[in-house]
């Protein structure tokens, strides 16, 4: 494979086949700083060092339960 992650590769095809890109919010760049409840809406987040990944882990299990019906889990782009 030509590019060193999947990531490229993947938007590599999809441009060739036309698809433009959208914005979305639950894909970040960065780790952080998040409270419990924005892991409900959050799909990847790059650059997480080793060290945090268990606690971002845990984050993203707490959401479920405790943020389903708060009001950041309505409104939190």
């Amino acid at each position: 494979m030509p590019f060193p992650n999947e990531d490229a590769y993947v938007g590599t095809v999809l441009n060739v086949a036309g698809v433009r890109p959208t914005y979305s919010a639950r894909f970040v760049t960065h780790a952080g700083p998040w409270q419990t409840c924005n892991f409900l809406y959050l799909l990847v987040v790059h650059r997480v060092k080793a060290t945090r990944q268990w606690e971002f882990q845990e984050m993203a299990r707490r959401a479920m339960e405790e943020c389903s019906s708060t009001d950041m889990a309505k409104d939190w782009v």
